[in-house]
């Protein structure tokens, strides 16, 4: 029996709900071949739930840093019953990873599908689940992201994916070997995977809505602002995260620059940097193992100090682009040009109290305290740091 614990919207409230494992199994047809899920019951209805289905090459080889290449086709059914992976990434105290086995064969995604959802019927809309983590770790996989419940609850279909993280998904060579952002690039191949599948389960490619928390929501508001994203979903949640948020972006030349500090640390410049020798020091990292760049990665602090320095997605405002090509226009404060297509954007903004508020103390957060007596238990305080604190 499992359990999911949801906060919903910008309503906080908590539902325990539990969905217990049925004994039959389903197919489906993609593009690519056959896949094997099973049903599972949760509120006394059915739901199909598939795990482990490849929407990409895996990334390992040749192919590490580089984006990602779509799935070859493959003879025969194939099983998506016990999906479990996790893209390599560091260990964080209490983040849940039970059951997830992390590999460099990442790039799976899982979807959930309400009882009598038929291809002949692909009308029922689709949620698109981008997990957060700091663009450093977490997974589809995780069993608080496991949405059975909420399939059976909304009669959706949900789909959840994976993504590479940290160096691996993020490493800027400025080099068409490691080009940076291949991690959000994973996104985009996702969401052309459901473009041209969801159907077969019995959703509308036109209705897709795609949400996602902290380096999730930042995620969708890249795909929002994407010219590579547009099309493929309509609709999008944004769960307390946006781009010009947390300090995750990064110029081009601080993405190299960490870049170097880790690549100098699993011992590949010997006199050398990616900036003058790109491709040798592309190939060193290559010919490290998956785990021995995460550790270097992690040796690198942040100013949080228990995690990493992020290996973000490279972005600044002399050169604003995502997924390796510009906007389409300059995203500015106070208006953007959004596709014609998107229909609603909907952000969550949560305070939990005393959240890494010593983290990002500020002159202007202490001013805030001071002058309008705030509460220094409910500051948002990267909100108020990012912000000039004045009298009114």
């Amino acid at each position: 029996m499992a359990c999911n614990t949801w906060i919903l919207g910008a309503f906080v409230f908590t539902v325990l709900l539990c969905a217990t494992e049925g004994g039959s199994h389903v197919e489906r047809q993609t593009t690519e071949g056959r896949v094997h899920g099973r049903i599972v019951r949760s509120l006394g209805r059915s739901v199909e739930e598939f795990r482990g289905i490849p929407y990409a090459e895996p990334p390992v080889g040749k192919l590490r840093f580089r984006p990602p290449q779509p799935k070859k086709p493959w003879e025969g059914t194939l099983d998506a019953t016990s999906g479990s992976t996790g893209c390599p990434q560091v260990t964080i105290r209490g983040v849940n990873m039970q059951g997830v086995t992390n590999t460099e064969d990442c790039l799976y995604l899982n979807v959930w599908v309400p009882e009598n959802a038929s291809n002949a019927d692909s009308s029922r809309p689709v949620l698109v689940w981008i997990h957060g983590g700091g663009f450093s770790y977490g997974s589809a996989n995780q069993a608080l992201y496991s949405a059975v419940v909420l399939t059976a609850l909304t009669d959706v279909l949900v789909v959840s994916i994976n993504y590479r993280l940290g160096i691996l998904g993020f490493l800027n060579a400025y080099s068409p070997e490691a080009p940076g952002n291949v991690g959000l690039l994973d996104q985009v191949m996702a969401l052309k995977w459901v473009k041209r599948n969801i159907e077969f389960f019995g959703g509308d490619p036109q209705r897709v809505t795609i949400f996602g928390q902290s380096a999730g929501s930042m995620s969708v508001h890249a795909h929002i602002m994407s010219p590579m994203s547009q099309g493929l979903f309509k609709r999008a949640v944004l769960m307390s995260g946006v781009m010009y948020g947390i300090d995750m972006w990064d110029t081009v030349q601080e993405s190299v620059a960490k870049g170097d500090r880790v690549a100098s640390m699993a011992g590949c410049l010997n006199g050398r940097n990616i900036s003058s020798d790109p491709e040798g020091v592309i190939d060193c990292l290559r010919n490290k193992s998956a785990e021995e760049l995460v550790v270097a990665a992690a040796e690198s602090k942040s100013p949080m100090e228990s995690l990493p320095d992020w290996m973000g997605p490279p972005h600044s405002s002399d050169l604003s682009f995502v997924f390796g090509e510009r906007y389409a226009a300059e995203p500015a404060s106070r208006d953007g040009r959004m596709s014609e297509i998107f229909m609603r954007m909907v952000a969550t903004f949560s305070e939990n109290g005393n959240g890494w508020r010593g983290s990002f103390d500020c002159p202007q957060r202490r001013r805030a305290v001071r002058v309008y007596h705030a509460s220094p238990d409910l500051l948002t305080s990267e909100t108020v740091c990012k912000a000039q604190a004045k009298p009114v």
